[in-house]
């Protein structure tokens, strides 16, 4: 059986397992060589809204319910929950032993899974915080935070010091990045993608990519694309540096929130309550 509500977020954790969160409260996990769902995680109280896996067999569930949830995908069990935020939690991103989470508190939270404890929290941000991704090495890693306020921020991975507030800002939230090479791309209820070059934080292209909110953005850097999802209900397949669409992919019968790459397959979560593999 697949989900009872909207699905919002997905994520590959090996060629063949595919997580979803839904509208529903639960976490699906499938079997894409057989086409079936595997198996249900129940347990938040409210929308999960965004997913992060670790090699090590752990699951990290976000939810409107305002904490993060910690599963053993071998057992497909719960085995923590993590508390902090006082708004829900829209975003998480894995970085080796920590985890980041944004919510509509405005802040950014940085847990340390060795202890699973917070040990940071980020205040700049003066709206919910829809997006995080990571990009660089070493003492120039940084983390880029996306946020209702129109803006993106790049933070310094290791000190977690401010290290810009990117302009121009976008005209809406911004509610997804991705990284391609030495470039950040952000989608934008704005509906447009901006390209910008992370050494520099300049943005260097701004397309309209959409007819509505521009609900993700995803890199397949094996083939130098990228694909963005949008609430017009298509995703698009553009080459790297989004001068061009290759192809305009049309299925779902409602909004597209979430997209997922896994090889040669490109995947993609709707409110029609359904998944397309593409």
């Amino acid at each position: 059986m697949g989900h009872g509500g909207q699905v919002l977020c997905l994520r590959m954790v090996k060629n063949d397992t595919l997580l979803s969160g839904s509208q529903d409260k639960t976490i699906k996990v499938w079997d894409l060589s057989k086409g079936i769902a595997a198996g249900t995680l129940s347990g938040h109280g409210g929308f999960v809204r965004s997913l992060a896996y670790s090699d090590l067999g752990l699951l990290f569930s976000a939810s409107q319910d305002r904490t993060i949830k910690v599963w053993s995908t071998k057992e497909n069990a719960l085995l923590r929950t993590l508390v902090g935020h006082t708004g829900e939690i829209y975003s998480l991103y894995l970085d080796g032993s920590r985890l980041f989470s944004g919510s509509d508190d405005n802040t950014i939270r940085i847990w340390d899974l060795n202890t699973f404890q917070c040990i940071k929290t980020l205040t700049d941000h003066r709206g919910s915080v829809f997006s995080l991704n990571m990009a660089g090495t070493g003492a120039n890693r940084m983390l880029f935070s996306g946020s209702r306020d129109h803006t993106i921020r790049a933070w310094n991975s290791k000190t977690y010091a401010l290290q810009k507030r990117m302009n121009p800002p976008h005209y809406d939230s911004v509610d997804s990045l991705t990284v391609l090479n030495d470039r950040l791309f952000s989608a934008s209820r704005d509906k447009a993608v901006r390209e910008w070059v992370i050494p520099t934080f300049e943005c260097c292209r701004h397309v309209q990519a959409h007819n509505d909110w521009v609900t993700a953005v995803v890199a397949w850097e094996a083939e130098d694309v990228i694909a963005t999802s949008s609430r017009d209900g298509t995703v698009k397949v553009w080459d790297g540096h989004m001068a061009t669409v290759s192809d305009t992919l049309r299925g779902h019968n409602g909004a597209v929130n979430d997209l997922a790459i896994a090889n040669d397959i490109l995947l993609s979560a709707s409110s029609d309550r359904a998944i397309q593999v593409w």
